[in-house]
């Protein structure tokens, strides 16, 4: 099995996943340090500032497993699999329109939903006319027709 799209398309996801890893990466040195984020909530009430700290360290956590995919879906463009579906027993590539929304997706959206465990949300796709795959998904135009006053 080769690549799942040719270079120019998957240069394109390795700038965003790289992107992306940087920014993360800078989120997760910044939240990790627990020393700043005491003193910052020393200006809360107790009960606060259990809260800011829990929501703190879920956040560093979230970040963590973030990164820890867009390494995952970097190594799989090293390995030429990026784009194809890690189901069990399926071969069919990713569409680009899950790829351009979720980057780092590892599954075929019908794998998905049978590995409910271990899932990514889903994100909308547009129609193949409203939806250029390097660039930015466009929402088709909305008419508002007029009505007559009486």
């Amino acid at each position: 099995m080769g690549p799942a799209y040719d270079k120019h398309i998957l240069n394109y996801f390795r700038q965003r996943l790289e992107m992306d890893q940087q920014i993360t990466q800078e989120k997760v040195n910044g939240t990790s340090d627990l020393p700043y984020l005491i003193e910052q909530a020393k200006g809360y009430e107790t009960g606060e500032r259990g809260f800011f700290l829990e929501q703190a360290v879920r956040r560093n956590g979230e970040d963590k497993e973030h990164l820890a995919d867009i390494e995952s879906a970097l190594k799989r463009l090293d390995d030429e699999i990026f784009g194809w579906c890690l189901g069990p027993d399926c071969v069919t590539r990713i569409p680009l329109g899950r790829l351009d929304a979720i980057p780092n997706v590892k599954y075929c959206v019908s794998c998905q939903s049978k590995n409910k465990g271990n899932h990514a949300p889903v994100a909308p796709t547009a129609a193949k006319k409203d939806y250029n795959p390097l660039g930015i998904y466009q929402a088709p135009t909305v008419r508002v027709r007029k009505t007559k006053r009486v």
